[in-house]
């Protein structure tokens, strides 16, 4: 009778794990169509020269992501054949960003995205829509953001730390501005008590002022280099400088000089460090 028990136990839970492995194939085939039709669409726009017609595309593109975003099993689901679309999660994995941008026909940039998160005490996913409005933002380094009013970027890295005990996560971001002109970005992102993201916390020092995100604004002819160094612990980016003293405020004609600045986080602070003498890598 013993033995009869753990088969029927055994058998059960067999079921439960089939069940929930084909439940599992199921929603990833479902994602997987909505993702060969978001490819589509954006390859579509790629192709399109109206403005107009690329809005319309979009609008479809943002409703295919909402409908794969809004299903709590798509936090792991990993998008990868959509090639144009970066999509990075945080070290703690408890939110992921999704960035993707479209040229228009006048030479500039318009960035789409999606801040997906996990909320580790009420286990519950959420999602937010990243509303691209770099053009109406006057002074970016001194102005605080959120999912509404986003300054539209490219985000590669996430950095995580402690301030004045709030979690911070320092994101490293690029914008193709215009034609002429791009910019590297340090914003600072973390979520307020009702776990919606605010871009932007006054936790960057440079000569004794505070800043919500410094941007780095040089030649689209140009590549600028801003990464975090994990040897250093500092984020370590290209000085910029004109090729000319002429030419100083005019940025479509600046670009590294071969030195280096950098951030150090110390007392809760981003500091910014100038003419950083960078270790040469080891011989091999």
């Amino acid at each position: 009778m013993c033995t009869h028990l753990k088969n029927i136990l055994l058998c059960f839970i067999i079921g439960i794990i089939y069940i929930s492995t084909f439940a599992q194939t199921l929603t990833d085939e479902s994602f997987r169509k909505e993702e060969d039709s978001i490819r589509y669409l954006l390859n579509v726009i790629n192709k399109t020269h109206n403005d107009d017609s690329k809005i319309l595309i979009e609008t479809r593109i943002d409703s295919l992501f909402e409908k794969v975003l809004s299903n709590s099993e798509s936090y792991n689901y990993p998008f990868d054949s959509l090639t144009s679309v970066g999509h990075i999660y945080s070290p703690d994995r408890l939110f992921r960003i999704i960035t993707w941008n479209i040229a228009l026909e006048n030479g500039t940039y318009k960035y789409h995205g999606y801040i997906q998160t996990f909320n580790i005490k009420t286990k519950e996913y959420k999602y937010f829509h990243l509303n691209d409005c770099k053009e109406n933002i006057i002074d970016p380094e001194h102005t605080i953001l959120n999912a509404d009013k986003w300054f539209g970027a490219l985000y590669y890295n996430i950095i995580p730390q402690k301030a004045n005990n709030m979690n911070y996560y320092t994101l490293l971001a690029l914008q193709y501005y215009n034609i002429n002109i791009s910019h590297k970005i340090i914003e600072i992102l973390y979520f307020n008590d009702s776990g919606e993201p605010v871009f932007g916390a006054p936790i960057i020092q440079e000569d004794k002022k505070l800043y919500n995100r410094l941007v780095f604004r040089y030649s689209a002819q140009v590549a600028m280099n801003l990464r975090f160094d994990k040897k250093l612990k500092m984020i370590i980016f290209d000085h910029l400088s004109p090729v000319e003293q002429r030419y100083t405020g005019e940025y479509e004609y600046y670009g590294p000089d071969l030195s280096y600045d950098g951030l150090e986080f110390k007392n809760n602070l981003w500091v910014y460090k100038s003419n950083i003498d960078l270790p040469k890598p080891d011989a091999k």
